[in-house]
């Protein structure tokens, strides 16, 4: 299966979409229209115009199979154009999107933000590839009645079928019939299960797909012939649907359904079909969330510090930023006192790393910045904006007398990128005059190596901050 690279955000002409794809201009030219109506393909206006020729660019981060071509598109910050490198940078970030996602439904996840999609067929693959390893096989049990068996004793076969003998007035059975459920395994379902997930492992072995998605081969001895007629087994799943009530199973039953009910299409060839987002900064965000051990959302009591001073039992970090008031004018109004509205929602920081060790108190501000910035002794570029930068100082404002109060030793504000190294990178600092005049501390700019924060992220552990704080 042929396979192109693409670098997220990175531009391209049509001519080197073309020669990567290996099809002619005018099937590139379909192939960007597409995608171009997915969000997934942008035309950069400014460079296109400057350059008078079409340049494109790739918001997106996934996998894209198109007919019979294999997309891989690679996050901005890797530069490492080698395709052995980017598969296995690929294999850390697909097992990172799957987690990311696992707060929404799988399927609308693997679906990504394209709801055009009326049917993706890697998506479902992944799902029953995935809910298989998770979760077995569909099962289905049958009762076996024995005689004299070990099971639960069936009293009403027991007294139907067989003698008592009456002692004291009371009948006593000395045979009886137990009940034990089984597992059936020649349950049709169970056999459609199992031929689906040989035939979804087999595509995915076609596209060359199986190690970027950690997935073994799967293969089950089924007489797939017992499946051939579409239309009666749909028929089959809808009548198991409209008695089946367990949820995981109905949920397994409707993506069988989808799969079959589309094979006869994917015979032709293998579509569109997508796995990835547009919006690999939400995943960045989320994973330094996680690592770094973010306590916005974490009761005062249970920060990890003790604090000095009363607060309120509900109080968290987030409570203490304050909302914007609106103060409508009275005049003219028969109003005689001051109305306030709060709004509804103010600026929340990404992250707040809360700490204490060797008896000093440390408090870090952070914010998970997804830029390829390049910032050194001669240039800066791909940098966050004043806008940003204005916000970091206004949290550390919000927050300065808690600082205070509470005799933190140590402060710190970060903005922290992504970092195709392996090695935490200290790039230097940011800072406004205006500000630094009113005592707020210099914004540091980090990048952290990027796959050993996803591989934390995926076991759930946690990065010592003080490897940053001792590089700074």
């Amino acid at each position: 299966m042929s396979s192109a690279y693409f670098r997220e955000t990175h531009r391209y002409t049509i001519y080197e979409i073309s020669n990567s794809l290996k099809i002619n201009i005018g099937d590139a030219q379909n192939f960007i229209d597409k995608f171009r109506l997915q969000g997934i393909i942008k035309l950069d206006k400014e460079k296109s115009r400057r350059e008078k020729k079409n340049y494109y660019y790739f918001k997106y981060v996934g996998i894209i199979v198109y007919n019979n071509l294999v997309i891989k598109c690679y996050p901005k910050y890797i530069k490492n154009d080698d395709n052995d490198s980017i598969n296995e940078n690929l294999k850390i970030i697909m097992k990172v999107i799957r987690k990311y996602g696992n707060n929404e439904s799988v399927i609308e996840m693997m679906n990504g933000e394209f709801e055009d999609l009326k049917f993706n067929l890697l998506s479902i693959i992944l799902f029953i590839l995935y809910d298989y390893i998770d979760n077995g096989l569909y099962s289905s049990e049958k009762d076996i009645y024995t005689f004299n068996g070990e099971g639960e004793i069936d009293w009403n076969k027991t007294i139907d079928n067989t003698y008592a003998f009456i002692k004291n007035g009371i009948p006593l059975y000395l045979d009886v019939y137990t009940n034990t459920s089984v597992d059936d395994e020649f349950n049709y379902f169970k056999q459609l299960h199992m031929y689906v997930i040989g035939q979804c492992s087999k595509i995915i072995e076609e596209l060359c797909l199986d190690k970027i998605f950690s997935l073994p081969k799967f293969y089950f001895d089924v007489d797939k012939y017992y499946f051939n007629d579409t239309q009666v087994v749909l028929n089959n799943i809808e009548k198991e649907m409209s008695v089946q009530f367990i949820t995981r199973k109905q949920v397994v039953l409707q993506t069988i359904y989808k799969f079959i009910s589309h094979r006869d299409i994917n015979s032709l060839g293998y579509g569109i079909s997508i796995f990835g987002t547009s919006n690999f900064n939400l995943v960045w965000e989320k994973v330094c969330k996680s690592v770094l051990n973010d306590k916005l959302d974490y009761s005062l009591d249970n920060i990890g510090v003790n604090l000095i001073g009363e607060h309120k039992k509900e109080d968290t970090l987030r409570s203490l930023i304050e909302k914007p008031l609106w103060i409508p004018n009275i005049e003219n109004t028969h109003e005689d006192k001051k109305i306030e509205h709060e709004a509804t929602k103010t600026l929340i920081p990404d992250g707040i790393s809360i700490f204490e060790l060797n008896n000093k108190k440390y408090f870090i501000l952070f914010d998970a910045k997804y830029y390829d910035i390049v910032f050194n002794t001669t240039k800066i570029y791909n940098n966050p904006g004043v806008g940003d930068i204005t916000k970091q100082y206004l949290y550390e404002l919000v927050y300065k007398d808690f600082i205070s109060n509470n005799k933190f030793d140590l402060f710190k504000n970060i903005f922290i990128f992504p970092g195709d190294t392996e090695n935490i990178e200290y790039l230097g600092d940011v800072k406004m005059s205006i500000l630094d005049n009113q005592g707020l501390k210099d914004i540091v700019a980090i990048k952290l190596p990027a796959n050993e924060i996803y591989k934390m992220y995926l076991s759930e552990s946690k990065m010592d901050f003080i490897r940053i704080i001792d590089l700074l």
